[in-house]
């Protein structure tokens, strides 16, 4: 019996391994921007895409612009917001785990341990 819906929540290493039926899906809210910046980036070194069809205002409404649109919510968020974000390479990388404060809970983030560009909000 094959198990159906989406993923949004992380799941506990324990639920990831072993079973029937492991966890599917992949943690990545804590570098999700960063993750698809660098997922063009490799696509325009790739020839994929191009540069140029690698703008502001196709980040912007692929990142939120286009669903607070489709859910008619951009009216609660103002479209010009002054705060902005910056992207940098810094070195920093993605965490091997994440645990709970009391050690409990421990989740792998998507392509853990690998360098990720920095992110920052520019006010």
């Amino acid at each position: 019996m094959a198990r159906k819906g989406s993923d949004s929540a992380p799941h506990p290493v324990e639920a990831k391994t072993g079973g029937s039926y492991p966890a599917a899906g992949c943690f990545t809210q804590g570098w999700a921007t960063q993750l698809v910046v660098s997922a063009l980036e490799e696509a325009v070194e790739k020839g994929w895409i191009q540069d140029e069809d690698v703008t502001y205002e196709a980040l912007v409404g692929f990142l939120g612009g286009r669903g607070r649109r489709f859910y008619n919510i951009q009216s609660l968020i103002k479209e010009n917001n002054e705060k902005r974000i910056v992207l940098e390479r810094k070195g920093e990388r993605i965490p091997e785990s994440i645990k709970s404060k009391d050690g409990s809970i421990e989740v792998v983030p998507f392509r853990r341990g690998e360098e990720i560009w920095s992110l920052r909000w520019k006010h």
